[in-house]
């Protein structure tokens, strides 16, 4: 299996920062996102030590939330597990620290 990290940037004071990342239906770890953030375009730098979790909500409704790793470059690493992409359609995602 072709493990596959999708970089993507996050500005903190923007109202919508939706991304598309594709993966497939039933995929198991391969996905990795590197979240960058920013706030105003400024570099926003996760300290260590912070609890990063990700928020996910299925198309069928169902709602979970998973540890995430905050990375040296001070963003957010997470791998897309098997429960996030088990159903058909679009699962969103969002970061809390």
């Amino acid at each position: 299996m072709t493990n596959i990290t999708k970089n993507i940037t996050v500005d903190l004071s923007r109202k919508s920062n939706a991304r598309v990342v594709f993966a497939r239906q039933n995929d198991r770890g391969s996905r990795t996102l590197n979240i960058t953030l920013t706030d105003g375009g400024a570099p926003y730098f996760v300290p260590s030590g912070t609890v990063a979790v990700v928020n996910v909500l299925r198309p069928d409704g169902a709602n979970a939330s998973f540890g995430a790793t905050v990375n040296e470059e001070g963003g957010v690493t997470y791998t897309l597990g098997l429960w996030s992409l088990t159903h058909e359609g679009t699962a969103r995602c969002s970061v809390s620290l």
